[in-house]
C-alpha cells in the first residue's frame, strides 16, 4: 500500500479544514414541501365538510330556537288602529241615458264579470277562518261541527304576536275549547281575547308562534270598509258560511241599507241583501274591491217567511272593534232608548233628550234607578238628543267609571229634573 495517499494536500492547513467543516451547515437551504393536486384536493374537501356541517348546525339551532324567540321578542304586541269612517254626503241621484256607442251586455261578457267577481272572492276567502266550539266528546262528526258548533270570521290584524279574528261569538257557549281552521285547511286552538255578549261579537287570538309556514303565506288580513259608501243596488259577495255549511260563496245585492236595529245603548245599521240565508248563517259582505262592508248574523230581521242573508254595516262596530281588539271592554250601560225629535217634541209635549224604552235586568242603569218612562237629556256634559249623540259618549268612558246621567222624570206637576250617578259595566 502506497503511503503518499495519506499526504495532506499542498496549501491546506488544518484550521481551513476545521472551520470549513464546523460552519459547513450555513451553506445549505431549506425548501418547503411540494403541494401535490391530490393534497389540495383533500384540503378542499375537509373545508367543504366543515362549512356544510356548521351550515346544517345553524339551520338546526335556528328552526328549534324559532317559537321560543318569536314568544320572547314579541312579548308587547303593537295596539290595534281602526279608523273611522265619514258619513256619506247626501247626494242628488243622476241618471245617465245609455249612449248607442256603449256595448250591449252578452254572454260573453257576462261571464267575464262573473270570472272577476269570483277571483275577488277567492282572494278574500284566504282572509275566512272557520271558528269551533269544541264540546268535550260531543259533536265530533264532521256535520255537527259544520252546522251547529262553528262559525265563520275574518282575520281584521296582525299584531306581530297573534292574529286577530272578528266572529260571531255564539260558538263559545258551553265550548271547553277553541279551534280554528284557516284557508289551507291547517287547524290550529285560539283563545277570546275580548267578547261583548251585547252585540254578540267576539275578537278571537292565535299565536303567531305556532303557525306553519305554509299557513302564514296563504292568509291574508282583510281591510275593514266603509259601509257608509254601500247603496242600494250594490253588488255583494257573502262568504263564509251564509247558507249555513262553511266555504261557501253567494253573489247578490243590497236590497236595503237603512234598516236599523236596537241594542243596548246604541242602535246599528243593517245591510240586507236578496242572497238567501239560513238560521244559522255566520261570515261577511265584502264589495267589489274585497273589502269587508258587513259582518253577518243570524238574528237580524228578515222579511216575512223569506229568509235572507244580513249583516251588521260594519262601520257601525268599527269603535266595538277596536275596543275589543286591544283587550278592552265595550262599555255597557243598559238602555234601549227612543229619540225625541223636534217634531215629537212639539206634538206630544215630552222634552228633548233620549226616551228610555227598556232597562234591562241587572244592569248598570237599573242599579242606578233609571226606569223606563225617563228621558236622558246629558251625560256628563254631554247634551243627548239623538240615539248616536248618547252611544258616542257611553263608549268614551271605560269599564269601573262612575259617571253623572241626567234626565227628566214624569211627576204630577209636569217633567221633574233628576240625577243618576251610574257606574259603568261591560257585557262579557
Amino acid at each position: 500500500m502506497s503511503m503518499e495517499s495519506n499526504k495532506i494536500p499542498e496549501g491546506y492547513s488544518k484550521e481551513q479544514g476545521e472551520e470549513k467543516k464546523e460552519f459547513s451547515f450555513l451553506q445549505e437551504t431549506i425548501k418547503s414541501e411540494q403541494m401535490t393536486g391530490r393534497k389540495l384536493a383533500g384540503r378542499v374537501i375537509v373545508i367543504a365538510a366543515c362549512g356544510f356541517l356548521f351550515g346544517i348546525m345553524s339551520c338546526v339551532g335556528f328552526f328549534a330556537l324559532k317559537p321560543w324567540a318569536e314568544s320572547t321578542f314579541h312579548q308587547n304586541a303593537k295596539e290595534v288602529t281602526i279608523p273611522k269612517d265619514e258619513e256619506k254626503k247626501e247626494q242628488t241621484a243622476k241618471i245617465e241615458s245609455v249612449q248607442s256607442s256603449d256595448p250591449e251586455m252578452n254572454l260573453e261578457s257576462h261571464e267575464q264579470l262573473n270570472e272577476a267577481l269570483f277571483e275577488v272572492a277567492k282572494r278574500a276567502e284566504r282572509g275566512v277562518v272557520e271558528v269551533r266550539g269544541i264540546h268535550g266528546k260531543e259533536g265530533w262528526i264532521k256535520e255537527t261541527y259544520d252546522t251547529v258548533n262553528s262559525v265563520s270570521g275574518v282575520i281584521i290584524a296582525d299584531t306581530g304576536a297573534e292574529l286577530l279574528i272578528l266572529a260571531d261569538n255564539g260558538v263559545l257557549k258551553d265550548a271547553e275549547s277553541l279551534k280554528a281552521t284557516f284557508c289551507d285547511g291547517s287547524t290550529y286552538s285560539v283563545e277570546v281575547k275580548k267578547q261583548d255578549k251585547n252585540l254578540g261579537i267576539a275578537i278571537f287570538q292565535v299565536k303567531k308562534a305556532i303557525l306553519k309556514s305554509t299557513t302564514t303565506r296563504q292568509i291574508i288580513t282583510l281591510r275593514l270598509g266603509n259601509s257608509n259608501l254601500v247603496t242600494q243596488g250594490d253588488t255583494l259577495v257573502a262568504l263564509g258560511k251564509p247558507f249555513g255549511y262553511s266555504d261557501a260563496i253567494g253573489y247578490g245585492i243590497a236590497s236595503a241599507v237603512n234598516k236599523e236595529i236596537s241594542f243596548a245603548d246604541g242602535k246599528y245599521r243593517m245591510i240586507l241583501s236578496d242572497i238567501s240565508g239560513s238560521n244559522n248563517s255566520s261570515g261577511i259582505f265584502i264589495n267589489t274591491a274585497g273589502e269587508v262592508v258587513g259582518l253577518i248574523k243570524s238574528d237580524l230581521s228578515g222579511s216575512g217567511n223569506i229568509s235572507t242573508t244580513n249583516a251588521l254595516a260594519i262601520s257601525d262596530l268599527k269603535t266595538e272593534i277596536e275596543l275589543l281588539s286591544n283587550g278592552k271592554s265595550v262599555s255597557y250601560i243598559g238602555i234601549t232608548g227612543a229619540e225625541i225629535t223636534e217634531r215629537i217634541e212639539t206634538e206630544q209635549g215630552l222634552p228633548q233628550g233620549l226616551y228610555v224604552k227598556n232597562v234591562e235586568a241587572d244592569s248598570p242603569a237599573m242599579a242606578a234607578g233609571i226606569q223606563c218612562g225617563d228621558i236622558i237629556t246629558s251625560v256628563e256634559r254631554t247634551k243627548i238628543t239623538t240615539q248616536e249623540a248618547y252611544q258616542n259618549a257611553i263608549l268614551e268612558y271605560p269599564k269601573g267609571t262612575q259617571i253623572e246621567l241626567n234626565g227628566k222624570r214624569r211627576s204630577n206637576n209636569g217633567y221633574a229634573e233628576i240625577k243618576f250617578n251610574v257606574t259603568v259595566g261591560s257585557k262579557e
